[in-house]
């Protein structure tokens, strides 16, 4: 019988992005357009953040093999994918935003 492998092929994992800027003044920031600006990127207490949970990602050989990175398109999710991608030596090609698959396609590349 062969050895059972130690890591799950599939695995997904969530990570939410650090605290924000806006975060950080206690502004509770709903408006879309402004999530996505460049005010709205991560805060001190967001990078270390990030940073801990990429070194932790890193612990556990999540992206050994390489992996996927999908962010929201808000700025600070964004932010956060660049620093995990960099500490678990993810290619930035790997980071996908969101919305990038929501275009229907012919199968061979062409939209309908």
């Amino acid at each position: 019988m062969p050895a059972a492998s130690s890591k799950c092929p599939s695995v997904r994992l969530t990570n939410r992005a650090g605290e924000s800027e806006f975060e950080s003044l206690g502004i509770i920031n709903t408006n879309f357009v402004a999530k996505t600006s460049v005010d709205n990127g991560l805060s001190k207490i967001g990078k270390r953040q990030t940073i801990k949970a990429a070194l932790r990602l890193k612990e556990m050989s999540a992206c050994e093999n390489s992996c996927w990175i999908w962010p929201s398109i808000t700025q600070r999710a964004y932010q956060a994918a660049k620093t995990i991608a960099a500490v678990n030596e993810v290619n930035r090609s790997r980071i996908v935003p969101e919305y990038s698959f929501l275009e229907k396609t012919d199968g061979d590349g062409g939209a309908f």
